[in-house]
């Protein structure tokens, strides 16, 4: 893809702070069990589970008592029949899921490789690799990106038969030596792949050209590269040189 840059100095624009994921997973991960075997109908797990909280003082580790506790409450609440206490449980511990599943989201999509190029890649690993990241003033930089750990969308074409989509989008920050931002553009996007398999072998080629020639020095080029299915993200920092 190719973006033209109309670069002004100095153009200060703010970014949005990124927002981060947490997740106890440790913990959500034993209350999740203890929640699918509660409501499982399974009498002898229920009755495994509820003696393990029965005996809960007399072990001293912490961490058992800790879980205990909590589990203990979750099965007076599915056993109280208090409709609204049980709902806002299950709403807990959906919300709680839906945060781990975005932070494994996160955790797997990754830069399996970006490089600059000296000319537009003409396919999957089919590039020559620019060997400095030093650019003559109006020089192109072509970023060439290996996405990894990306999820897939589905559609159905008109006969019926299922398809996979691949959809991202960038965003890129200019700044100077000091991080002071120059210039920055956002939700840049590019046409949806759409294909019969779930391509793993897939790249991105991303042009910024310098309309107006930037004035030679040093700068940092900050790539962040989103996965519209998934909403995760990944940022690729380079530090080039503008010189004659």
């Amino acid at each position: 893809m190719k973006y033209t840059l109309f670069f002004v100095l100095p153009l200060v624009l703010l970014m949005p702070l990124a927002q981060s994921v947490s997740a106890e997973t440790n913990f959500m991960d034993k209350f999740n069990k203890a929640f699918q075997t509660l409501t499982s109908g399974d009498k002898q797990a229920i009755g495994n589970m509820t003696e393990l909280v029965d005996n809960k003082t007399n072990t001293g580790n912490h961490t058992l008592y800790s879980l205990s506790s909590k589990i203990n409450k979750a099965f007076q609440t599915l056993t109280s029949g208090d409709k609204q206490a049980i709902g806002n449980m299950t709403e807990l511990v959906d919300n709680n899921i839906n945060q781990i599943k975005n932070f494994i989201a996160e955790l797997k999509f990754k830069s399996g490789l970006d490089t600059y190029v000296n000319f537009e890649p003409q396919g999957y690993g089919i590039y020559q690799a620019k060997e400095s990241s030093v650019f003559m003033p109006g020089e192109k930089m072509i970023l060439y990106i290996e996405p990894k750990g990306y999820e897939y969308g589905t559609l159905f074409d008109k006969s019926g038969n299922k398809l996979h989509t691949m959809d991202f989008a960038i965003d890129f920050t200019i700044s100077d030596e000091s991080g002071n931002i120059l210039t920055n553009q956002q939700g840049i996007t590019f046409d949806k792949i759409v294909s019969h398999h779930k391509n793993k072998e897939l790249f991105i080629p991303f042009t910024i050209t310098q309309s107006s020639p930037f004035p030679e020095g040093n700068y940092i080029i900050t790539y962040v590269i989103h996965d519209k299915k998934s909403g995760a993200s990944f940022d690729i920092v380079k530090n080039i040189t503008i010189a004659r």
